[in-house]
């Protein structure tokens, strides 16, 4: 009964060694609250228009205005995609502006409008030190989607390689939790409800060893969002990829000047232990406890 009770301790003992292992074989690869004084809710700047290249002054909280942060990147606000948003984006419409009026947690969040005059792009990439090579990443961030307007669109986070091919995106489409990799969306049915004007917790995990992305709403795993499979022609020419929070409109969307908007908060990127390390180390630790055994029944 002794010799049991040993090997199970023993058996204890070792789970609890890996879980500790696989805890502190997680890296934090980036993490914001957009919280001052890294983010300013007030900074503005000067700064060439997106398209002419003539300066500007940025509306109060742009991103643009927002200093390098910890890991030596700043954001980068990307306004739209047509000459329309010329106008739009010298006027009022930055389209991410750090902000204190609706936030998740602290007391400043992001907050990124809609495509206004057919923009279909309205979004804040960072460039993030992320390998395809036996990684396993988790995208977390709180985000909260304005009443329905004409202009919907598709927010969330997205995740791009060196080619701008799009690797993996989780968001929000009209009430309901979307997914996607490449040309192939994920979430359209089953129907995962969200609604708008509700704050979630998404989580986005791609794993870049069996090549699929997985999801969770709220701390719970989307049965339907397990495993997917990723675009097949991922390509990084180096090590950095490209993270945005924001939106995309439908193309031919109708012009509004209330267009949706999102707002971010929490946003963090981790990155696992691979898989095949975690299943060497049990592996390694069933051996011990097996020569274990082995060596007290010889005795």
């Amino acid at each position: 009964m002794i010799s049991r009770l040993v090997s199970r301790l023993s058996l204890t003992a070792l789970m609890v060694t890996l879980s500790t292992l696989a805890h502190a074989q997680a890296t934090v690869i980036y993490s914001t609250g957009f919280e001052a004084p890294t983010f300013s809710t007030t900074a503005t700047a000067t700064i060439p228009n997106f398209y002419t290249g003539a300066p500007f002054t940025t509306v109060p909280g742009a991103l643009a205005a927002s200093p390098a942060d910890q890991w030596g990147l700043a954001w980068e606000d990307i306004p739209g995609n047509i000459p329309q948003s010329i106008i739009n984006y010298e006027a009022s419409v930055n389209s991410a502006t750090v902000q204190s009026g609706v936030v998740r947690s602290g007391t400043q969040a992001l907050k990124v409008d809609g495509a206004v005059a057919n923009q279909r792009l309205s979004t804040a990439f960072k460039g993030l030190p992320l390998s395809t090579v036996n990684r396993v990443y988790d995208f977390n961030f709180d985000m909260r989607v304005s009443g329905a307007s004409a202009q919907v669109g598709q927010w969330g986070v997205t995740i791009i390689d060196q080619n701008s091919a799009r690797i993996a995106s989780l968001g929000f489409y009209q009430g309901i939790l979307v997914a996607g990799s490449g040309a192939s969306l994920y979430g359209l049915g089953p129907f995962t409800p969200i609604g708008y004007d509700n704050w979630a917790t998404y989580k986005l995990s791609v794993n870049f060893f069996t090549n699929t992305m997985s999801v969770a709403l709220n701390g719970f795993p989307i049965s339907s969002m397990q495993n997917l499979p990723l675009r097949n022609d991922i390509t990084f020419t180096s090590t950095l990829a490209g993270v945005g929070l924001g939106g995309q409109a439908p193309d031919g969307a109708p012009y509004t000047t209330t267009p949706e908007r999102a707002y971010f908060d929490s946003f963090s990127v981790t990155s696992a232990p691979e898989p095949g390390t975690l299943a060497f180390l049990v592996l390694g630790g069933m051996l011990v406890i097996a020569r274990r055994r082995s060596a007290k029944k010889e005795g």
